[in-house]
């Protein structure tokens, strides 16, 4: 709120106070998002709203490997990243936005998502080489 004051020698006045709200700019940092629960085709990451929005957050992205994976509501401070790739590494960043812009954040420490049961298991090519001899060829899952 803003007002004027003008004083002089006969005395002061002051005019009506006046309100103003400034335009929205992008958020001031991002913190890290906490990884907080590893599977091996799923990681839960949860994140907190930043200190210092400057404007109203309106939506957040999710990066995995430094691409965008997905976009999430502004009240929303978690999410399920699923369609992992078992025993694999992976680093997650947020970005927080507002109509002022965005702000992403540094990436999370690199988790490795947990082993599975292999998948796509080809069946085994077989050769008799001899009587008491057979050959066998497999491709990795």
């Amino acid at each position: 709120r803003f007002r004027v004051s003008a004083s002089n020698t006969y005395g002061t006045t002051q005019s009506s106070w006046v309100s103003l709200v400034t335009k929205q700019d992008k958020p001031a940092s991002m913190n890290i998002p906490s990884v907080v629960g590893v599977r091996a085709r799923y990681v839960d990451i949860t994140w907190s709203a930043p200190l210092s929005p400057n404007g109203i957050i309106n939506q957040y992205n999710v990066y995995i490997n430094e691409t965008l994976r997905e976009n999430v509501a502004g009240n929303v401070t978690s999410f399920r990243i699923d369609n992992l790739i078992p025993f694999t590494y992976y680093t997650f960043s947020v970005e927080a936005c507002t109509v002022g812009g965005c702000i992403k954040s540094l990436p999370s420490a690199t988790i490795k998502t947990l082993e599975d049961f292999a998948e796509d298991l080809s069946p085994p090519e077989l050769a008799v080489m001899s009587p008491s001899a057979v050959k066998i060829l497999y491709k990795e899952p």
